[in-house]
């Protein structure tokens, strides 16, 4: 098991043409695409027992990711550290395979902490920070869950110092139902967080037809604030069956590969739903899972332990850059060979 301070393996002096080279070749130990100072910077970092994630970013088995270099260039720039705004690591988050189920293409933290309340606690100071280190570079946008336990890391959040009146908020799915609805997530959103802070929220509009035109009409709203189609931030819940957004198993939602925003149906529910499609989620340049109670336990042991095709694995093995939040009723079956 991974302890603080022990490095995973040497840290190469290498231009970024030739990190770039090794990429291209999936090398499978840390590479740093940087120069000077900064390997300097990464190196001490793992001495000093740090964590330095662009160290650890481009550990295990690579699937040729796209925009790898620039990834690792942007990580270096900003200075991100595994250990900022989230507390301590606990062992060795960054195992890209195990057995079975699609690779991370970069890594993975996953964090544990005693109850809901730790959760929220860890992810509204996480999220504020990120949050504003976007906000510095122009407008940042946050993509919201439904649920329980997102919902208390909203009240957390509303206290956080962020400048809310450059974050851009949108919702990564929703029920097919009235703004009003006690079931809209929606109005759970503006009800813990947005009615409190000075944010742009876009809601899944309601009054424009049928579910897949109203997701037709959310995909161009997005469209117009990530051109891109990169969103800063995205929250995430789990299910117990795994599934997260609207994202369900079996789900034909799961092969679309064009569309960003999509109506569903979902058979198990006997609903429409409108959620965010895998390509959108995989190009966020952070999503956070947020999972509580001990009726998850048996879905995050599938999905970290067993990797298990289910939608959040398939989410976050696409994904760039990935932490969850669990609780230790939650993490309860993961054991030492993930934790």
């Amino acid at each position: 098991m991974q302890r603080r301070g022990e490095a995973l393996g040497p840290v190469e002096r290498l231009s970024e043409r030739e990190a770039g080279a090794r990429l291209d070749q999936e090398l499978r130990v840390p590479v740093v695409a940087a120069d000077g100072d900064e390997v300097a910077q990464v190196r001490e970092a793992v001495d000093v027992g740090a964590d330095g994630v662009a160290v650890h970013l481009l550990d295990g088995d690579l699937e040729r990711p796209a925009g790898a270099r620039q990834h690792v260039k942007e990580r270096l720039q900003h200075r991100h550290r595994r250990t900022s705004g989230l507390g301590s690591p606990q062992g060795n988050p960054w195992r890209s395979r195990a057995k079975g189920g699609p690779a991370y293409r970069y890594g993975m933290d996953v964090r544990v902490v005693a109850d809901p309340d730790g959760v929220a606690e860890l992810a509204s100071a996480a999220v504020a920070r990120r949050l504003s280190e976007a906000a510095e570079r122009g407008r940042a946008t946050l993509g919201l869950a439904g649920g329980g336990t997102p919902r208390t890391t909203y009240l957390r959040l509303r206290e956080e110092e962020v400048p809310w009146r450059r974050v851009d908020a949108f919702l990564g799915d929703e029920r097919w139902v009235p703004p009003d609805h006690p079931e809209s997530n929606a109005r759970m959103a503006r009800q813990a967080l947005l009615d409190h802070v000075p944010a742009e929220f876009h809601p899944v509009p309601w009054d424009v037809g049928d579910p897949g035109e109203a997701a037709a009409s959310y995909e161009a709203t997005l469209g117009s604030l990530m051109p891109d189609w990169s969103p800063d931030v995205v929250l995430l819940g789990m299910g117990d069956d795994g599934h997260t957004a609207s994202l369900f198993p079996g789900s034909p939602a799961l092969e679309e590969r064009q569309r960003r925003f999509i109506a569903t149906w979902v058979g198990a529910k006997a609903a429409w739903r409108l959620t965010a499609t895998l390509p959108l989620l995989w190009a966020a340049r952070h999503i956070m899972f947020l999972v509580t109670g001990a009726a998850k336990a048996e879905a995050v042991a599938a999905v970290l332990r067993d990797q298990q095709p289910l939608p959040a694995r398939l989410v976050a093995a696409g994904a760039g850059d990935v932490t969850w939040i669990v609780d230790a009723a939650a993490a309860a079956e993961l054991g030492d060979q993930v934790l």
